[in-house]
């Protein structure tokens, strides 16, 4: 009997390495991909009883160790219907009071800012027949005798997180106009929505990467051409 070969012996201990490697990984992907599946099934869990109670103490569990990857949970996708405008005022009163005085004062001034002609817009695509009468009562009140393509002007009003309804969430006693889509609208047509909800389209709205290639695009023309080549100027003293 002759001495075995050593390197094809090397060869197939290093094979059978590998094997059991490859084993290991695919195990390990298995397992992140059933963890992540799992985690995400229990996110959407919580944020739907979330959404249902308003628990303020909700906090999402998770399946797998503390760097695991849990994915992202869209509270209300696309495929979704958008929960009514009662429900967010319920989610926003259920907050802790420190957490309303965190972020109100940056809401208030944010995209989602409560001003009249958010409210007045809410209020006639509401399905709530009562909420659009109340709309198209206020603008009529605004409107007036006068120019119904006037503007009165924002108003920074303060958000009331104790309201009860959409209506009350902010004052109307002064500094009100009404939302820009019904200027241009009759009275008539205004008093329709008593009748018919309002429907306002999907508008294209400005993005995060927007700004994200607008800095690039920015950057790349001052290395380019300097400050004055970018359109930039230094401030004064600069």
């Amino acid at each position: 009997m002759g001495a075995p070969d050593l390197p094809e012996h090397k060869r197939q201990v290093r094979t059978l390495e590998r094997q059991g490697m490859e084993k290991k990984a695919e195990k390990r992907r298995r397992s992140k991909e059933e963890n992540a599946a799992e985690a995400e099934k229990t996110a959407r869990k919580d944020v739907e009883r979330f959404l249902a109670d308003g628990d303020e103490d909700l906090e999402l569990e998770r399946s797998g160790p503390e760097d695991e990857f849990v994915p992202e949970v869209e509270l209300f996708p696309e495929t979704d219907p958008e929960p009514a405008a009662s429900a967010k005022l319920d989610c926003l009163k259920s907050q802790r009071k420190e957490v309303l005085d965190l972020v109100m004062p940056t809401v208030r001034r944010s995209a989602w800012y409560a001003h009249s002609k958010a409210i007045l817009q809410t209020l006639l695509c509401s399905e709530d027949q009562k909420e659009r009468i109340e709309g198209v009562e206020r603008i009529l009140a605004i409107r007036g005798e006068g120019d119904p393509d006037t503007q009165l002007g924002d108003s920074s009003d303060r958000t009331n997180c104790d309201a009860s309804s959409i209506g009350d969430l902010i004052s109307w006693s002064e500094g009100v106009s009404e939302p820009p889509l019904t200027c241009f609208l009759s009275t008539s047509e205004v008093k329709n929505f008593i009748n018919t909800r309002m429907e306002v389209l999907n508008w294209p709205c400005h993005k995060q990467s927007i700004e994200t290639v607008v800095k690039m695009v920015t950057e790349t023309s001052h290395r380019k051409r300097g400050m004055e080549g970018s359109g930039l100027r230094r401030p004064a003293g600069g």
